[in-house]
């Protein structure tokens, strides 16, 4: 999704380049052209476009291409991440919501006399960040540069961009300096909590920095009578403090408080077991009657539903807090709340069984919620809630499926030497137990490692990986892959078999290939 906002299809293709040119040997015009289906002459012109960023931005000097001969001995600190972050911090979209921010007073004109683009061309790149916002609707208006809807959604859209685009690194405009912030929101942590760890005091400083810039420019939030759901500080001196460092007229000053105050459930810091997670549940227990019996509701149906031999998950506190926030969010943001998790594709490539089992039950669930009253609203987010407590919940789905074993059998030489190094390799892998594979005791066996293909045994369709320890080398990588890749077949074969207790909609088989 970030990928398709600020890259247009020719910086695309850049990056695209760009990896090969790190991950493959002896790349010529030819080879990539053949690689990324495009014709030679585009290809020779991106490269030429690339040696001049490569100039720009502090590799002078650098050729590219000479003679049409790529050159891929690249500077030792040219690398991908550096380049894909010279290439968002140029594009047009990343540019637009800059000015947006710290320079509302110009418009589409000045913008494009400034980036040397016309009319036409910026209007066309800006469509897909118009496009994105619109799912929140929020609209960009991309003549005036602006951003015109429900304002908490805008600081949080304008948070995830800008952070996915600097990880708060850049020195941004803000009308407060950042050491100036940095005072005040140390100020702030002495009364109420903040997450001030490395990475956690850089998204606070961003999202504060956001929250001036809108402010000074007259944007305010407006109070949600459903915020009293989750317990919130009235603390009046808090609020004249909080009122006074960001400069927030007393009209404004309760609705933009609680707002703050919400950003702890929209961006929670509960990665670590700490003393306050008891009392933070007990907060929630009693203050919020709608979600808290949500949760209870859940908790049950995993019991009796989906692990109903498991007694860890309602124990689980940090999960319980995530879950709770994750509620809490779209409760008050039914149709989509923005967040990095929606932002990003990283998480959407690596789906196991265990996430399709877990999601098609929490499917099940929520639509069932949802036709209850004071729930309907779960209809509206049904498939992102699940899809989201399927990722969190995850982990404690694996944990249960962890007793179920890959039983693997070593066919090979009965030599000690032969089995030491792979038996060693086995040994850390917590998801295997080694039996052995005799013709008196007859036991099922998942997966055979062997010397050689005519040690297999005969009428067996067991996978199996082979070992030729003539060829002296063994690729661990690929045997790794090849075991957890018939780990998670087993252990979709085995939820499979569960008993199912309601008319769930048939598990696709996702098997992993």
């Amino acid at each position: 999704m970030f990928f398709n906002i600020v890259f247009t299809q020719k910086e695309r293709r850049k990056l695209a380049i760009f990896h090969l040119l790190e991950e493959q040997h002896e790349l010529t015009i030819k080879k990539i052209s053949k690689k990324l289906d495009l014709s030679s002459t585009i290809v020779k012109n991106i490269l030429n476009e690339m040696e001049n960023e490569f100039d720009a931005f502090c590799f002078s000097g650098f050729k590219l291409l000479s003679k049409n001969k790529i050159n891929q001995n690249l500077p030792t600190d040219l690398n991908y991440d550096y380049y894909y972050s010279y290439l968002i911090q140029h594009s047009l979209p990343y540019r637009a919501i800059k000015s947006s921010l710290f320079y509302p007073e110009k418009n589409l004109v000045e913008f494009c006399q400034e980036n040397f683009i016309s009319r036409a061309s910026a209007m066309r790149h800006l469509q897909s960040l118009a496009d994105y916002v619109q799912e929140y609707d929020v609209i960009f208006n991309r003549s005036q540069l602006s951003f015109k809807g429900d304002e908490r959604l805008i600081r949080l859209i304008l948070f995830n961009i800008l952070w996915a685009a600097s990880r708060g690194n850049e020195d941004y405009a803000f009308y407060v300096s950042k050491s100036e912030l940095l005072k005040k929101l140390a100020e702030l942590t002495k009364h109420t909590s903040l997450n001030w760890s490395f990475v956690g005091k850089k998204e606070v400083c961003l999202f504060a920095g956001i929250t001036t810039q809108r402010i000074a420019q007259g944007h305010y939030v407006e109070d949600d009578p459903r915020y009293s759901e989750a317990v919130f500080s009235n603390d009046h001196r808090i609020k004249c403090l909080f009122g006074e460092h960001f400069s927030i007229p007393s009209s404004h000053q309760d609705s933009e408080f609680r707002f703050a105050q919400f950003m702890v459930f929209y961006a929670p810091t509960f990665q670590y077991e700490n003393p306050t997670l008891n009392e933070a549940l007990d907060i929630f227990d009693k203050k919020g009657q709608l979600l808290s019996s949500l949760l209870k509701e859940l908790d049950n149906y995993w019991q009796t539903e989906i692990f109903p031999d498991d007694r860890v998950f309602q124990h689980n506190q940090i999960v319980h807090l995530h879950l709770f926030n994750i509620l809490f969010c779209y409760y008050l943001f039914p149709k989509r709340v923005p967040t990095l998790f929606f932002l990003m594709n990283y998480f959407h490539k690596k789906k196991s069984s265990s996430y399709y089992y877990l999601k098609e039950h929490f499917t099940f669930f929520l639509n069932k919620m949802g036709r209850r009253h004071n729930y309907q609203w779960l209809s509206i987010c049904c498939n992102d809630l699940a899809e989201i407590f399927a990722w969190l919940t995850l982990q404690c789905c694996e944990d249960n499926e962890n007793s179920t074993k890959l039983q693997v059998s070593l066919v090979m030489e009965t030599n000690y030497f032969f089995t030491q190094d792979i038996k060693n390799f086995l040994k850390d892998l917590s998801f295997i137990e080694l039996k052995e594979l005799s013709y008196e005791e007859i036991q099922p066996i998942d997966f055979l490692i062997v010397s050689s293909v005519h040690l297999m045994p005969k009428e067996t369709d067991t996978s199996y990986y082979v070992v030729n320890f003539l060829e002296g080398k063994t690729d661990y990588v690929k045997l790794y892959l090849e075991l957890k890749k018939a780990h998670e077949n087993k252990k979709f074969h085995l939820l499979l078999k569960r008993p199912e207790r309601k008319k769930l909609p048939s598990i696709k088989p996702q098997l992993f290939v």
